[in-house]
């Protein structure tokens, strides 16, 4: 019985995976700190090979080895960095405000100034393919962020605390707009949640609820009942003893459909399926391109 419930699948989303993932999706999952930090890996790792005496090696060792089992791994699940976000934040951190060497003062300024420009094009360009409903989350962030960088050229005169600063601010800018906006966009779109609430009304009080798949989690958790499941293939036979209600993905309709199922549709959800964002969920008028549908079910 246990081995019904097992995940069989592969801990990523995408089969032979490419090895280098985690080093491009540093980019923007470390940012603004990426290329500062890559550099100052090369900096440590040529003094380590040098035999020039490093003030630890814990954090070193420690993230570059679960960067490149990760790596090896060939998984693509971008969060799986988070694990090593604390190690690379202590070996990058000495390289923001330290004496660096006249290339490396060079390189600190550059790097971080490519995040500081690109952060507010791509949060605008996001804005106008995204088309939000409503634009003041944005106007706020914008104020505020100006004036934040206007208070730091003003009352900071040295460069390299200039530049940690706007990259602080750019990071503080990015991260507003990406929770104020973006990310409820795309939770507006979790069928999944929809559907819990749909079925919290007290319309449905009486009802039997089952999830056809295991993965329903998000449902089961909004939900204010509890929630049984079915497998998919025992859909056909089963007979429930009280009024019920069956929540279904696009798949498991699809599924039901080929086998010639006898069930009822109570109603349909719009639903985005991916756990990454995609650029046509981002432009508006292709984003039908890749939503689907959950749906509620009756026999």
């Amino acid at each position: 019985q246990f081995g019904r419930f097992v995940n069989k699948g592969p801990i990523s989303q995408k089969a032979g995976g490419d090895i280098f993932f985690y080093l491009h999706t540093l980019l923007w999952a470390f940012a603004p700190w990426c290329l500062l930090f890559y550099y100052a890996i090369y900096k440590q790792v040529r003094q380590l090979f040098g035999k020039i005496r490093l003030v630890e090696y814990y954090t070193l060792s420690g993230g570059l080895l679960l960067l490149l089992l990760f790596s090896l791994s060939r998984f693509q699940l971008p969060f799986y960095t988070n694990a090593v976000f604390p190690l690379f934040a202590i070996i990058m951190a000495p390289y923001c405000y330290g004496r660096l060497s006249r290339f490396g003062t060079k390189f600190r300024l550059i790097s971080q100034y490519i995040y500081i420009v690109l952060f507010p094009v791509v949060i605008l360009a996001v804005n106008y393919f995204l088309k939000p409903g409503n634009n003041l989350p944005l106007a706020i962030d914008i104020i505020i962020f100006l004036a934040m960088a206007l208070g730091i050229f003003t009352q900071i005169k040295q460069s390299s605390q200039q530049v940690f600063l706007l990259s602080c601010t750019v990071a503080l800018f990015a991260n507003f707009y990406l929770n104020t906006v973006l990310y409820k966009e795309v939770a507006s779109y979790n069928g999944q949640i929809t559907a819990a609430r749909y079925l919290n009304q007290p319309a449905f009080a009486a009802k039997h609820l089952y999830s056809l798949k295991l993965t329903n989690n998000v449902f089961q958790f909004y939900t204010d009942k509890p929630v049984d499941y079915l497998a998919l293939d025992q859909f056909n036979n089963f007979k429930p003893d009280s009024a019920s209600v069956f929540y279904a993905n696009q798949a498991s309709i699809d599924y039901l459909n080929q086998t010639h199922a006898n069930f009822k549709i109570i109603q349909s959800f719009q639903n985005y399926p991916q756990e990454r964002i995609l650029p046509d969920f981002i432009n508006k008028p292709n984003r039908y391109k890749v939503l689907d549908k959950v749906y509620l079910i009756t026999k």
